[in-house]
């Protein structure tokens, strides 16, 4: 069944961009109070527990109250397409946010991690106007949040506001905003990336054969990480192989150029100051840390869930929905979050 889809909400696939600055921002982020005092814990009682502290915050998922007990800083990284423009006020009109991902930092065991969000999540968006402001809301495709708002910031804010909601009120501590269109810039800032290559590409670019091992070049790293229809079986989860493969390449140029340099994250950072949008103090990404390199990664999440067409927008056109299956979302939250429910709780 073919669908429609309007400009606005067209799913671009460009996700390598934000998981490449998911490590630069790892090694800008400051790793504020490493020395965070944690409660005593008796001989009986194992390190690991979730329980070693008092609360650090609680969120509502399916109308049940949790807690958490760790010190967690988490940043929201927010990749947009080519629609949108940058005026500000009544011509201002956001794009869509075509990735998303939430970068948890878990300060009391020295871990990260990641949770990569379907751009289609169905989940409740406000519908805020030109001035940032209104209080009418609708259960539409997360990517749309950002559509919503006078300037990239309220954008940026919004979107924030949704995600928030989605994962029952979860703290997020900051947003990070770029356009796909910086990718051969970030591709370009590690020299390329090595791979063994999962599929053909040979029909666009010759040098590019299954089972051949290259440092794809900005172009080649695109097609590598972005290309599914006319490649292997144009399933998304072979593309999504290629991504991660891709990023485990890319982890391992930005060690050795942070060793070699170690101011070099700083300048990432600020070469793409002006085409990102933030609300991280560049005092913060300037105190790099050093958690991506000797804290435990403990991988990329996803919610699981189900897709199916509907007309959500109300536009009467087709459009892709993906609902979060809701005993899932408990499940992943108590595995990055290590959230316990408070049962018979006010």
């Amino acid at each position: 069944m073919k669908k429609k889809r309007k400009k606005y909400i067209k799913i671009a696939v460009e996700v390598v961009a934000f998981i490449l600055f998911i490590a630069v921002l790892g090694y800008g982020l400051q790793y504020v109070d490493n020395k965070t005092e944690k409660a005593n814990v008796s001989d009986e009682s194992s390190i690991n527990d979730w329980k070693i502290q008092v609360p650090r915050g609680k969120i509502k998922l399916n109308g049940n109250k949790y807690e958490y007990y760790h010190d967690f800083e988490n940043y929201l990284l927010i990749g947009t397409d080519a629609t949108g423009n940058n005026k500000n006020g009544a011509d201002y009109q956001g794009s869509m946010a075509d990735f998303l991902m939430l970068v948890i930092v878990d300060k009391t065991e020295n871990t990260y991690s990641f949770l990569q969000f379907n751009r289609d999540t169905m989940t409740e968006v406000a519908l805020i106007d030109h001035n940032g402001e209104g209080e009418a809301t609708a259960n539409i495709q997360l990517c749309t949040a950002h559509w919503y708002g006078g300037n990239r910031e309220q954008s940026c804010e919004n979107t924030v506001k949704s995600v928030k909601k989605l994962l029952g009120g979860i703290q997020i501590d900051g947003y990070y905003e770029l356009n796909m269109s910086e990718i051969p810039k970030l591709n370009s800032m590690v020299d390329g990336v090595t791979v063994t290559l999962e599929d053909d590409f040979s029909k666009k670019y010759p040098k590019m054969k299954k089972g051949a091992t290259i440092n794809l070049d900005d172009e080649q790293a695109y097609a590598y990480v972005h290309d599914r229809y006319g490649v292997g079986d144009e399933e998304n989860t072979s593309r999504m192989k290629r991504q991660q493969q891709y990023m485990t390449g890319f982890f391992k140029k930005l060690q050795e150029k942070v060793k070699a340099n170690p101011n070099y994250a700083n300048e990432v950072f600020e070469s793409l100051q002006d085409v990102s949008t933030t609300d991280i103090a560049i005092g913060k990404i300037s105190n790099i840390s050093n958690i991506f390199a000797s804290g435990t990664d403990k991988g990329i999440f996803e919610l699981a869930g189900k897709s199916k067409i509907g007309q959500a927008l109300g536009d009467e056109m087709d459009h892709m929905e993906f609902y979060v299956n809701k005993k899932a979302m408990v499940s992943t939250m108590s595995e990055l979050f290590g959230i316990v429910e408070q049962k018979n709780k006010e």
